[in-house]
């Protein structure tokens, strides 16, 4: 503001009257100062005696005048020649201006905060020392801008007067004290996520002059399970680094982008270190990992089971990505599971028909098949083996060694020799066993048993018998107490008559049927006596008719098939006194000859018996060489045909005389043909 005098300014022409030599008029001067003030008509002037010195100050304090040096740094006290002026209105310093009376509030177009001022080290200037002499020193104060940097200005707004508004200042980032990450929130399992590393201050503004190759390290994302796949971030040289090992990236402006690759299902947060700075809290990434497409199956099934009844336990199948992730979308009706099985045997009880076969939608939850609930039964030969299960769709799997117990037994069986002499020991074994066949070893301790199926010999009569656990032999038919160890006992059994045996077993519950029965083919012991059939009557003389038999046996009454009677001659004798022939070789008393017994039996009509002598009732008796003889019951001996005829009376008597006399019919051996009538 130029001063002036009479109105006009300093420096222009005035026009001004005199009286008496001397002109009055007011002065205004502007700028606080000592000032030398002179005047001039052209002609004369004052600057020789004439100078009026007038000191000039300032003004009440009306506003401020700002100046800052630019580029400032964020959240560090400003550098360079700062200074805020108070000053009244023309400009001049008021150098009395205190802030403890005219408190002074800093603003900013950033919309970060202003601090380090004042008694509290805030944004305002309220201590009479901010001020010296009218001017603050805001380097010296310890001015701080703390926020989003860029180019903005500050406003200095007194409680009384007018505020002051700097003229554009850049505020550069700070130092960096972080790393933050930035990428995709979601991502598949073994893809890649494009992530962004930014180096920045500690209000969040990017460092740009963080830049170079760092050595950072990556943490917050697991390994995949199987197989086991380590977190991945590609390195400068295109390689693929793993998570917990340094990683080298370039850096441009504070920046740098790579791929990312995680392998396991989670919710990853991931962070980075260069050693110095970190990406911590919300500066992480937070990605939510979901599974890749199906491509395998896992299982896990709990041993021992048992045959014949559905899996117990925790028993699951889940479709998995090629990391060992689950596929929560896994479909079976899409993508069927068909199950086989190392032991030969049947399973069941899966799908939409019960069958070996996952084929339902409903059969996997969330990934996850429960085997349990599904109700999966195997049903075969029990032991140790192995379960596959086979995707149509993706690679199978197979289960680690499971036991199959044998289930509830349900029959037994009866095992042995199949051929036995009669009366002779033949060692057998009853064996519980499961609806499959498998041995029940749980099947233990003393078990009331029931024989059936061999019939009792006939002479003499001898029942069948098996030997119980206290070694008593037990008839068929009676309850005999065996004690069973691992599902099986082994004893003894006899069996006594020539049969085809089919020994059956029960406790009552379970028994031995069908082919679970012992077929033995019960054969003779050796011949130690002989049994005889004659028919009665038979004639003197001839060869007798009928049914007459003579059978080697052994103690139970069985045919001795392989009788022989060249080496056991069989010699007989009979009670009426008179003689046997036509048999053996010589037609004699003796069956002699291989062929005089055909299968045991000797047909003694075919052979040609023959008795002679005195006729009546009598017996016959067969003596073997080696074994007991046999007697017939009574056989009567008819006289044979009349062959001639005897007269018989008084030896003398006198001529002409009577003399009875008696004329008998009779056979050659002298028996009297009483057919010889009429």
């Amino acid at each position: 503001t130029v001063p002036t005098f009479g109105g006009t300014n300093f420096g222009s022409p005035h026009n001004i009257s005199f009286t008496a030599g001397t002109a009055a008029a007011t002065m205004i001067l502007y700028k606080a100062e000592v000032a030398a003030i002179n005047a001039s008509d052209g002609t004369i002037n004052s600057n020789t005696g004439g100078t009026l010195n007038a000191t000039i100050t300032e003004a009440a304090f009306s506003k401020l005048a700002v100046s800052l040096t630019s580029p400032q740094t964020n959240g560090t006290a400003f550098t360079g020649t700062n200074t805020l002026t108070a000053q009244d209105a023309y400009g001049n310093t008021v150098t009395t201006f205190a802030a403890n009376t005219n408190n002074v509030t800093v603003t900013n177009s950033l919309g970060g905060t202003v601090s380090g001022l004042g008694s509290g080290g805030t944004n305002v200037l309220n201590q009479a020392g901010d001020f010296t002499s009218g001017v603050a020193n805001l380097t010296t104060d310890g001015i701080i801008y703390t926020g989003t940097s860029g180019a903005g200005t500050f406003t200095f707004t007194p409680a009384s007067g007018t505020a002051a508004t700097s003229g554009s200042v850049t505020i550069n980032a700070g130092a960096a004290t972080r790393l933050v990450v930035t990428g995709s929130a979601t991502q598949t399992a073994g893809a890649s996520n494009s992530i962004t590393i930014t180096a920045k201050d500690a209000s969040g503004n990017t460092v740009t002059t963080y830049t170079g190759s760092k050595n950072l390290t990556f943490s917050g994302a697991t390994s995949s399970t199987a197989p086991v796949t380590t977190p991945k971030v590609t390195n400068t040289a295109a390689a693929d680094i793993a998570f917990g090992s340094t990683t080298a990236l370039t850096f441009a402006s504070g920046a740098v982008t790579t791929n990312m690759k995680l392998y396991k299902v989670e919710s990853a947060v991931v962070a980075v270190t260069d050693g110095s700075i970190s990406a911590a809290g919300a500066d992480r990434l937070t990605v939510a990992v979901s599974a890749s497409t199906m491509t395998k199956l896992a299982v896990s099934l709990t041993s021992p089971q048992t045959n014949g009844t559905a899996f117990t336990g925790t028993n699951t199948l889940t479709a998995q990505d090629a990391y060992g992730n689950t596929v929560t979308g896994f479909n079976a009706s899409t993508n069927n599971v068909t199950v086989t099985n190392s032991l030969g045997g049947t399973v069941s009880g899966l799908g939409s028909g019960g069958t070996n076969v996952l084929n339902q939608a409903g059969d996997f939850t969330s990934g996850v098949a429960n085997l349990t609930t599904d109700g999966f039964i195997y049903t075969g030969s029990s032991g140790a083996g192995t379960f596959t299960f086979t995707p149509v769709s993706g690679t199978a799997v197979t289960s680690s060694s499971i036991t199959i117990n044998a289930g509830a037994a349900t029959r037994l069986v009866v095992t042995g020799s199949a051929t036995q002499t009669a009366g002779a020991s033949n060692s057998i074994t009853i064996t519980a066993k499961d609806a499959s066949g498998n041995t029940v070893t749980t099947y233990t301790g003393s078990k009331n048993l029931t024989f059936s199926g061999a019939t009792s010999s006939t002479a003499p009569v001898t029942t069948p018998k098996v030997t119980n656990t206290a070694a008593a032999d037990i008839a068929f038919g009676s309850t005999t107490a065996l004690t069973f160890a691992s599902g099986a006992v082994t004893t003894n059994m006899k069996l006594y008559n020539v049969e085809s045996a089919v020994v059956a077993v029960t406790d009552g519950s379970i028994s031995a049927a069908g082919a679970d029965r012992l077929t033995v083919a019960v054969s003779a012991s050796t011949m130690t006596k002989l049994a005889v059939s004659l028919t009665s009557p038979q004639t003197n003389g001839t060869a007798f008719t009928g049914t007459n038999t003579l059978t080697a046996q052994d103690a139970y009454g069985n045919t001795v098939t392989g009788f022989n009677a060249s080496t056991n001659n069989v010699t007989v004798t009979n009670s009426l006194g008179g003689t046997v022939s036509g048999l053996g070789s010589g037609g004699t008393n003796v069956l002699n000859q291989a062929g005089d017994f055909t299968s045991g039996v000797a047909n003694l009509t075919t052979d040609g018996f023959i008795y002679t002598g005195t006729s009546g009732a009598g017996t016959f008796t067969f003596t073997p060489a080696s074994g007991t003889a046999v007697t017939s019951s009574s056989v009567t001996i008819n006289a044979g045909a009349a062959t001639r005829l005897v007269v018989t009376g008084s030896a003398t008597q006198t001529a002409g005389a009577s003399n009875s006399i008696t004329i008998t019919a009779k056979d050659a051996s002298g028996n009297t043909v009483s057919t010889y009538t009429g």
